[in-house]
């Protein structure tokens, strides 16, 4: 037996460091080579060396096997990035011999390769140096593994909780609720925005970075994702990708657009559609369906 296929299956990465000032690069080199990005997350590792061990504990090859590879990476200090993304149809195929033969997803370990090829730091004599920026998981047991220790339990939403709600259309987000859907003026939604201080505040949709962006101006919203993507925001987002999405959205009818509100404090907030919101605004739609959302 060479491998198998599977109808898809979630993949992570871990960005050290020293790979971070290729951050958006890299992101972007994801979300397009594969099915999309579900998640990314950023914090800070205070102690790089436990860090490591814990990344590589459930390695197809032992950690005592790869004191080269990850001793460079145990003298980082700073920030990473995990980054969740899907492959339909993955192609699994077995590498390695004897008790380190395990399977492997074709198209991450060459999107792997691409990647290092791209962004690893070049040595002195022009060679690219063995000093990853980048780890990527190769199997299920390795994302769950990847997802559970280092993820859950910095208090995020492990992925593997949204695969009932893919099937059903709901965003990943949100909580399955009971729903009615109204008739809604755009000027009547707010949208809740993460400050500088990190507080959540509610804008209308003129005030929002978004619909600067719709209206030609993309200066605040790539300020705004820089600040907050893999931190108050979890969902991939950036210049280019709202672009693509805008461009499609041209193609579109206002009824084709499901945008989710909550009531709170007697206002309709903006709970998963704020980009294609702004959209519909910055094109002089007045009214849009809402799907309002109960508690």
């Amino acid at each position: 037996m060479t491998g198998y296929a599977v109808p898809y299956e979630y993949f992570g990465a871990i960005i050290w460091p020293h790979g971070l000032c290729h951050l958006h690069e890299i992101l972007s080199e994801i979300d397009l080579g594969t099915e999309g990005i579900v998640q990314v997350v950023r914090f800070e590792v205070e102690n790089m060396k436990s860090f490591v061990e814990k990344v590589y504990e459930h390695d197809f090859t032992p950690i005592e096997h790869l004191s080269g590879k990850t001793s460079y990476l145990r003298n980082l200090s700073g920030g990473v990035a995990c980054v969740f993304f899907k492959i339909n149809s993955p192609v699994m195929r077995y590498f390695g011999e004897g008790r380190f033969k395990h399977l492997e997803s074709i198209e991450v370990r060459q999107l792997k390769t691409s990647i290092r090829k791209k962004f690893n730091p070049v040595e002195k004599n022009g060679e690219i140096s063995h000093n990853h920026i980048i780890h990527f998981t190769y199997s299920f047991e390795q994302t769950f593994y990847l997802d559970k220790h280092l993820v859950q339990s910095r208090n995020k939403e492990s992925i593997y909780s949204w695969d009932p709600i893919d099937y059903l259309g709901w965003p990943n987000h949100q909580k399955l609720t009971s729903y009615k859907y109204l008739m809604l003026q755009l000027d009547d939604v707010y949208a809740n925005l993460i400050s500088e201080n990190g507080a959540q505040v509610l804008h209308r949709l003129t005030e929002t970075p978004h619909y600067s962006f719709c209206k030609g101006d993309y200066s605040l919203y790539e300020t705004y994702i820089d600040n907050n993507l893999g931190f108050g925001i979890t969902e991939y987002r950036s210049n280019d990708k709202y672009s693509r999405q805008i461009n499609d959205w041209h193609k579109k009818n206002v009824t084709d657009f499901q945008i989710d509100v909550e009531i709170h404090d007697g206002k309709f907030r903006i709970s998963d559609g704020l980009h294609r919101a702004a959209f519909l605004k910055a094109t002089g739609e007045v009214l849009c369906q809402f799907r309002v959302l109960e508690n």
